[in-house]
């Protein structure tokens, strides 16, 4: 991963701690890395490894072959984690294209 994609994907995992009020519950990034790409730390010394994946939206272009059963499966995960917290959204990546 390239400096800059790394601080581009640092800022949006920053966000996305912020936006989702973790960070006022203590939650940040621990480290980054290759795999997972990012390290959070909870307020008790929970660890969460997190993977940014880029996802083919359906409404765009020609979609690789599964991209929107992929879509539809990261989005139902996505809401599963999110409703027992209270979450508004989550950033699953920064950068959706074709």
């Amino acid at each position: 991963m390239s400096q800059m994609k790394a601080r581009f994907d640092r800022a949006l995992v920053n966000a996305f701690l912020y936006d989702s009020r973790l960070t006022e519950e203590g939650w940040e990034v621990s480290s980054s890395q290759d795999r997972p790409d990012f390290l959070v730390q909870g307020p008790e010394g929970q660890m969460v490894g997190l993977e940014m994946t880029e996802l083919s939206a359906r409404e765009h272009g020609r979609a690789r072959d599964r991209a929107h059963e992929l879509t539809a499966a990261v989005e139902a995960e996505l809401l599963r984690f999110l409703a027992p917290i209270g979450g508004r959204g989550a950033i699953a990546d920064g950068h959706v294209g074709a």
